[in-house]
């Protein structure tokens, strides 16, 4: 069943816009015009508040029956016929979310202080009836009073915006500063340039935390993860746009860190190379080559199961190590690497501890707040349009 609420609204407020006229933000001599309007949906008719809205002086017809010639138009008038004191047109419109709108506009001035009007509309929401009336009333007005606070509140909306998605992009940042495996739920925000996803975040201070995060071992063992679990999920692989499928390369080239196969194998082997020299077993043992792991277990591991170490540097290092070597499950080149704050066999860390922190054993989900900014803000710019840029202002 069609949403009728949505439709109304949707269609009211193209049919608000056609009453008025796009007028400049100077002061305009105007007159005052009643209109009242009335909807028909699925056989319920819903009968709207009357408005009072400001025309030039001595163009009402022209305010009241046209779309007032407005730049960026997403509306376009065809067929228009002006036959003695009746105006009729077809009109098209196309929204990015609900599709192409169809419509006719017919109107009648019966009087010089009288107008009325209908309109029909018809889009994959439903069909709707809009009756309108007009009745001009005593006083001068300012005609271009209505778009003036049109722009004001447009523009503190934007302004609004602007303000909520820049302190997520802070609250985003931060919260990588603080756990680098959670770069993947950030990609999107950051990097990723994709058609499709406009990127949310620019801002240099919290680019560079991200980027920080990117060189880090927990994050790139983090998006290591998650690009294996995209890789395997055909369904989350549908829903992320294309910059974020392949992740490790969107944020290696977000960070101006090189895309190829050879740049990022070259960051893991320093990393590799970083894990064994601070004791960072879990990202040593899943990322090293298998010969360099087993050299490292068959010279200082020992004991009947290989888990015991030389020395209590290889502690942690020998406990997963010799599971693997007799054929555990838990410990293998791909096993996962351990969560924060503990070592590779998964014990605490203590404060003498070289271990530095693994990334989440489990991939991250995609992050979706900063989606629902950006849908605010795709919101937003629909309603500009409408407002400003579809038909023009007029009304107050």
């Amino acid at each position: 069943m069609p949403n009728i609420s949505r439709a109304a609204a949707l269609c009211l407020a193209i049919a608000t816009t056609l009453i008025g006229t796009a007028v400049a933000q100077a002061p305009v001599p105007g007159e005052r015009w009643k209109q009242t309007m009335s909807m028909e949906m699925q056989g319920t008719k819903m009968p709207m508040p009357p408005s009072t809205i400001c025309v030039p002086v001595g163009k009402a017809a022209e305010a009241l029956s046209n779309n007032g010639g407005g730049g960026d138009s997403q509306c376009t008038m065809t067929n228009a016929q002006q036959r003695g004191n009746s105006f009729s047109a077809d009109m098209t419109c196309v929204s990015k979310r609900d599709g192409t709108i169809t419509g006719r506009i017919e109107q009648v001035q019966e009087s010089p202080t009288k107008m009325r009007g209908r309109m029909t509309m018809n889009s994959r929401q439903g069909n709707m009836v809009m009756n309108l009336e007009s009745e001009k009333l005593g006083g001068q007005c300012d005609a271009a009073e209505m778009e003036r606070k049109m722009n004001q509140m447009i523009a503190k909306a934007e302004n609004d915006v602007a303000k909520e998605q820049a302190e997520r992009c802070s609250k985003s940042a931060a919260e990588l500063r603080r756990d680098p495996s959670q770069l993947p739920t950030y990609i999107q925000t950051f990097a990723d340039t994709s058609p499709g996803n406009p990127l949310l975040c620019k801002g240099a201070a919290e680019k560079k935390d991200f980027c920080t995060a990117t060189q880090s071992r927990r994050g790139f063992a983090a998006l290591d993860s998650m690009q294996r679990r995209v890789a395997t999920d055909k369904e989350l692989e549908r829903q992320m746009p294309p910059g974020s499928r392949n992740m490790m390369a969107t944020a290696f080239g977000a960070c101006g860190m090189g895309t190829t196969t050879t740049a990022i194998e070259a960051v893991k082997v320093r990393h590799v190379a970083a894990a064994e020299t601070e004791g960072d077993w879990g990202f040593f043992i899943r990322y090293a080559p298998k010969a360099r792991v087993d050299a490292l277990g068959d010279a200082n591991c020992t004991g009947r199961a290989f888990t015991e170490a030389r020395s209590p540097r290889y502690a942690s290092f020998c406990a997963s190590w010799g599971l693997r070597k007799a054929g555990g499950a838990a410990a293998s080149n791909q096993e996962a690497y351990p969560p924060a704050g503990t070592t590779a066999a998964g014990a605490p860390q203590g404060a003498g501890s070289s271990a530095s922190p693994g990334a989440q054993g489990e991939p991250v989900p995609v992050q979706q707040e900063p989606v629902q900014t950006n849908k605010a803000k795709d919101a937003l710019n629909k309603g500009t349009k409408m407002l400003k840029g579809i038909f023009g202002g007029g009304g107050n």
